[in-house]
């Protein structure tokens, strides 16, 4: 017997969608890829419709890329490159970012932090794990030219308000691009851009999507998007004096042209099969679902949650006198896939508030009666 409890790192993806990925391949195999994506151009437009409808954006907001990483640094590159051309002489470029941030996203800002004027700032944080959202007025400033939020982090299930948090966030700075990392919420939880007001999201398609590995989606505002040059220019377009030529309208601009398409059927099938069972519907039951595990993780003397009894998703804990590694193993021999949360992957929280490592429980929708079964038993044999 095997329990899968791994939804939030690389949640396995349906028979449906392994087939459409195949039945591409074989067709590759046939006509070459070129001439097989041109036959997968409807599909494609279809993802971007679906990716659209589950984020309430249009479908050229919403650009299809090889993961979260990919498309935070194509958005994060072309908002500072034209903010730097925008800014005074010898002024900063200033950017709040929470202490949650996936390491990525983090390291990212700092190598250009090492390569131009830009200021780093560590948003205010509450003891539970969200954005102290009436402290914000301390780092943010009418000027402030970004602020990254994370949703919910990789690490634990503890969902930041974003909504309330932009709200304050252009209160504060008229002017400021908010973007936030929707990774391990989008696919577990309704997520509407224009009610949070964010301009830009993104995220991999691998998590609670259950799409393939290599997959990801990035929303970019309309408005924002016409006015940003990426760093790979999409196939087509080209420089004429100071001019870039022939780029497609809205998020579409940052897509490229060499990818996975075999891999991108399968995520198109993924998105569909998500909005026929429905956002809301999914929501309620990783909600119950999460409630289980951590009642599971409740019930055992020598375990202790690092994260809320109201996180979602993600579950995480440590053992009294355990590495999380050695727990994580040991109920990898029972059958229980689990995963470490490394103090590499969201290195402000573990300096700040020291949560990791841990061991990740994530069960998903899909989570069987008989896997709830198996980890009960399992934690319950477990010394």
């Amino acid at each position: 017997m095997c329990a899968f409890f791994n939804h939030a790192g690389a949640s396995p993806p349906s028979s449906a969608v392994v087939d459409a990925m195949v039945e591409h391949l074989r067709r590759e195999s046939d006509i070459g890829g070129y001439h097989a994506a041109i036959e997968a151009t409807d599909a494609l437009g279809q993802l971007r419709g679906d990716l659209g409808v589950l984020l309430n954006a249009s479908a050229h907001e919403v650009a299809l890329t090889t993961g979260a990483t990919d498309g935070w640094e194509r958005a994060f590159w072309s908002v500072i490159t034209r903010r730097l051309a925008d800014r005074r002489a010898g002024s900063r470029i200033e950017i709040v970012v929470d202490q949650f941030a996936y390491a990525t996203v983090w390291s990212a800002m700092q190598r250009w932090s090492l390569l131009e004027p830009i200021r780093l700032i560590v948003a205010p944080s509450l003891p539970q794990g969200t954005v102290d959202i009436d402290r914000l007025g301390q780092v943010v400033r009418n000027g402030t030219a970004l602020a990254v939020l994370t949703h919910i982090p990789t690490h634990v299930g503890t969902v930041t308000d974003v909504r309330a948090a932009i709200v304050a966030l252009r209160a504060l700075a008229t002017d400021v691009v908010v973007c936030v990392d929707v990774s391990q919420s989008i696919g577990q939880l309704p997520i509407d851009v224009v009610d949070i007001d964010c301009d830009v999201a993104f995220a991999p398609g691998r998590k609670f999507l259950r799409g393939p590995r290599g997959t990801g989606v990035l929303f970019v505002r309309s408005a924002l998007a016409d006015s940003l040059i990426p760093l790979s220019l999409p196939y087509g377009s080209e420089v004429v004096g100071d001019q870039v030529l022939g780029m497609p309208e809205g998020a579409r601009r940052f897509e490229v042209f060499e990818r996975s398409i075999a891999s991108l059927v399968g995520f198109g099938v993924a998105t569909a099969e998500l909005l026929d069972i429905g956002p809301t519907s999914v929501a309620d039951a990783v909600a119950i679902a999460s409630r289980r595990v951590v009642a599971l993780i409740d019930h055992h003397p020598q375990l202790t949650l690092t994260g809320t009894r109201d996180d979602r998703g993600i579950i995480s804990f440590v053992h009294t006198h355990r590495e999380p590694a050695e727990v994580a193993a040991q109920l990898d021999s029972f059958g229980v896939t689990a995963w470490v949360n490394p103090a590499a992957g969201a290195p402000l929280d573990a300096t700040t508030r020291g949560h990791l490592p841990s061991v990740r429980l994530s069960p998903h929708h899909s989570t069987t009666e008989n896997e709830f079964e198996h980890l009960a038993v399992t934690l319950q044999a477990f010394g």
